[in-house]
């Protein structure tokens, strides 16, 4: 019944990423284009549909993981390469996917992590491998299956509970087990080779005690392949369970999630919504809204389509975050909803258009995940504060190098980036630069 979801899952990463093979950065794709673009394997009920039209735009981004705060050892998971690129032990490594159709490679207690799916349209079954880093000659090696009625999950990191796995979802979300109610964030253990959802996890905001909703919709199977092959397919219909951000803006939609030693941060790029949860029990630590927006304020942000630019941590654990200027944010919370056709809200609205095509800064944060401290960094040597021109922000992307300054693409393309973060010597006696807020 959740084969043509999980497939779903698959379809929305390759779509996602064509183009990437340039080296330069790319748009990020809507969701409601992909699905009117691409052929789905299984029919959709034309709820479904809306709800992926409602929902916003990708935020694709890199992640580097550091498993320690010397940055001597790191783990890049790339969106522009199948391979991960991974420095250990002082060997750099280029170590490919465990299948065609994976979906996120993830770090966790000195492996990697990938959830891959197998199998035809009509026997489609999703597996996670391992890959110790520890082995000289390492190989990917089975740990489950997921168990049939779960929806996949697109990456999957290790607990430092035993046996407990943290799981996020494409975009469906996970339904709670014995339960309406469901999430983006579901804690799997694994039991005679299957791997079980045992809970959601609530991420709640201002004060929605969670942001997900479910509904169930119906769905029509279409069989595909061997006697069907060449005829009319038979159709079966079907009713599904499937989650929803309320307000949509509010859905995690930062690909990749950044991920830490301790922590990963989930985040809704186009409201400038952080989750960060915490890997040594599985929990939420704490939200945090990077502009102290409420729920109310949400639909007046929705024409910056992106409020999150990136996210990214330090060796030393710090979260970097880029986002857009504070006077857009503080331009669009001025507008009044209840009164868009008055004079004063279309002069509200022109100016905000026009502040959109000019303002070409970025600003950035600096957020101590233990306590949810949040810091401007003022380093234009360290950070770029400017765009070329303010429409290149659609498509910035940076990654934090071993010595924790940032190397982006705001003035070159995304393939010199990754050459940059490549090149960069990490047996350097050299600390990560800070710079004071200007008086």
């Amino acid at each position: 019944m959740r084969h043509g979801m999980q497939r779903l899952g698959c379809l929305l990463l390759s779509l996602a990423l064509q183009g990437q093979g340039t080296g330069e950065a790319m748009h990020p794709m809507p969701l409601p284009q992909a699905v009117a673009d691409a052929p789905l394997p299984h029919g959709l009920d034309p709820a479904y549909l809306r709800y992926l039209r409602a929902q916003p735009p990708l935020r694709i981004q890199e992640s580097v993981v550091y498993p320690d705060r010397s940055g001597t050892t790191w783990i890049l998971s790339t969106l522009s390469e199948g391979e991960t690129k991974v420095r250990w032990n002082g060997r750099l490594r280029s170590i490919p996917p465990p299948g065609s159709e994976r979906l996120f490679v993830s770090y966790g207690q000195g492996a990697l992590w990938c959830p891959i799916v197998t199998g035809g349209d009509e026997s489609q079954s999703a597996e996670l491998f391992r890959f110790d880093l520890n082995l000289p000659a390492g190989s990917w090696e089975k740990v489950g299956t997921f168990k049939d009625g779960h929806s996949l999950p697109a990456l999957i990191v290790p607990l430092k509970m035993e046996g407990r796995l943290l799981g996020v979802s494409s975009s469906q979300g996970f339904q709670e087990p014995g339960a309406e109610r469901g999430s983006y964030v579901g804690v799997f253990c694994k039991r005679d080779g299957k791997l079980i959802l045992e809970a959601c996890l609530e991420l709640p905001f201002d004060d929605l005690p969670s942001i997900v909703k479910g509904q169930w919709i119906n769905r029509t199977h279409v069989g595909t392949g061997g006697e069907a092959a060449g005829r009319e397919a038979q159709e079966k219909p079907g009713r599904v369970w499937t989650g929803y951000a309320d307000p949509p803006l509010l859905m995690p939609n930062l690909v990749l999630p950044s991920l830490s030693e301790d922590f990963l941060v989930l985040g809704a790029a186009s409201s400038g919504v952080l989750w960060i949860l915490d890997l040594e029990n599985g929990k939420l630590c704490r939200t945090i809204s990077l502009y102290g927006l409420s729920r109310k304020d949400l639909p007046k942000i929705a024409p910056l389509k992106h409020v999150i630019l990136g996210t990214g941590f330090t060796p030393d654990g710090d979260l970097i975050v880029a986002s857009k200027h504070p006077d857009l944010i503080r331009l669009a919370i001025g507008l009044d909803m209840d009164k868009p056709d008055s004079p004063d809200q279309e002069s509200k609205r022109n100016q905000l258009e026009s502040f959109m095509s000019e303002i070409k800064d970025i600003c950035w944060w600096r957020i101590d995940p233990k306590n949810g401290t949040q810091e401007r960094i003022y380093s234009p040597v360290e950070f770029p504060e400017q765009m070329p021109i303010a429409a290149r922000q659609t498509v910035f992307r940076f990654l934090v190098d071993p010595f924790g300054h940032v190397k982006s693409n705001a003035f070159m393309s995304w393939s010199k980036v990754m050459e940059a973060f490549l090149a960069t010597s990490p047996d350097r006696q050299e600390g990560p630069l800070r710079s004071p807020s200007p008086d």
